[in-house]
């Protein structure tokens, strides 16, 4: 496994995270992920909400770069803290909502490592457990179940056309 050096995203990286992001995104669509809306006006304000909740104590930006003199960025990963309360008994959630290595980076372990780190950082948070979604056909999802995720809940989608009337 290559060196990988992991460090805290900043608002300095907004940009890059937003890219990465984006790219994540884009990919998402070859393994049955939604369309993705690639208009500057979105993007912008995927960077603001990123730059607004890096700021912010429960949420995280972890940035890979390889080892080489250069630092060349390989991948990233965002989660954030959530409590589980209400009608559930009250128990806190380390959510990852985006990780993404680029391409040529890919089965070195980068995804791993981020994870692992992503994860410390959430038990230091008291989070009692970890989730994150992947789509059924993404192949990334043999490496979350190598990590001890498991299928927990299952979201069904149903395509709709003007002349299908619901329930046939």
């Amino acid at each position: 496994m290559p060196q990988i050096n992991i460090r805290y995203g900043t608002t300095k990286d907004v940009a890059l995270i937003a890219e990465l992001i984006e790219n994540m995104v884009s990919e998402m669509a070859q393994f049955g992920g939604h369309a993705v809306n690639h208009s500057p006006e979105v993007w912008s304000l995927m960077a603001e909400r990123v730059g607004a909740n890096s700021a912010r104590h429960e949420h995280i930006y972890l940035i890979a770069s390889d080892g080489s003199p250069v630092q060349t960025t390989v991948g990233i990963i965002a989660a954030n803290i959530e409590p589980l309360e209400d009608v559930f008994l009250a128990k806190t959630r380390l959510h990852i909502s985006a990780i993404y290595t680029i391409p040529s980076a890919r089965r070195q372990g980068v995804a791993r490592q981020l994870i692992q780190e992503v994860i410390k950082w959430g038990q230091q948070l008291n989070a009692e457990e970890v989730d994150l979604n992947v789509l059924v056909a993404n192949p990334a999802r043999r490496l979350y179940e190598q990590l001890g995720f498991q299928p927990h809940e299952i979201s069904m989608v149903k395509k709709l056309s003007n002349d299908q009337i619901a329930g046939e």
